[in-house]
């Protein structure tokens, strides 16, 4: 095992294959966590300029937890804190790839009106307790108004394993 960086939570190295460890969780396999194959990661890293550049930009991204096993859940969160950007959401989009999603502050309910492909709404409390959890909302259709939520947390439609009650966690960090 080749340690390539460690950070607070975190620990990046290679053993078979590209590996991410947050604390005492099992590691992921950074291939089958963004849908790539190793040949496409190799490329991706060759295009940032190397391991260090991709690891350090792969690191600022926001990184989303299930607490409850330490599990990373979204290696790519962005965030829509903005009437603006929480009104356009993902409709200029034309899908998420498994990793990511768009967290979106105060938005107790969300509409697909105009979206070109169905997602996962999990509605999170301000403490980002889930407390309400839709799968594969499809196209032209929204959610109910979930009292408790402060937060709507949209991914693609893979099985994160997030269920109601999970305390969630969203992980920055800043390399300025």
């Amino acid at each position: 095992m080749e340690v390539l960086a460690s950070y607070p939570d975190f620990t990046f190295y290679k053993a078979g294959g590209y590996k991410l460890k947050y604390k005492n969780s099992l590691p992921i396999n950074l291939e089958n966590h963004l849908g790539i194959s190793s040949e496409q990661l190799d490329n991706v890293i060759s295009a940032y300029g190397g391991e260090k550049e991709f690891i350090k930009k792969f690191m600022a991204l926001p990184k989303l937890i299930n607490t409850k096993n330490n599990e990373i859940i979204l290696s790519n969160v962005q965030e829509a804190k903005t009437p603006q950007t929480a009104k356009t959401g993902l409709l200029d989009q034309n899908g998420l790839l498994q990793n990511e999603g768009l967290l979106i502050h105060n938005c107790p309910a969300i509409h697909m009106f105009g979206m070109r492909f169905p997602i996962n709404v999990y509605f999170l409390d301000r403490g980002f307790r889930t407390v309400a959890v839709f799968e594969n909302v499809p196209v032209g259709t929204f959610t109910p108004h979930i009292r408790d939520a402060f937060y709507a947390l949209e991914t693609a439609v893979v099985s994160h394993n997030i269920k109601v009650g999970d305390q969630l966690e969203l992980v920055r960090y800043s390399f300025d």
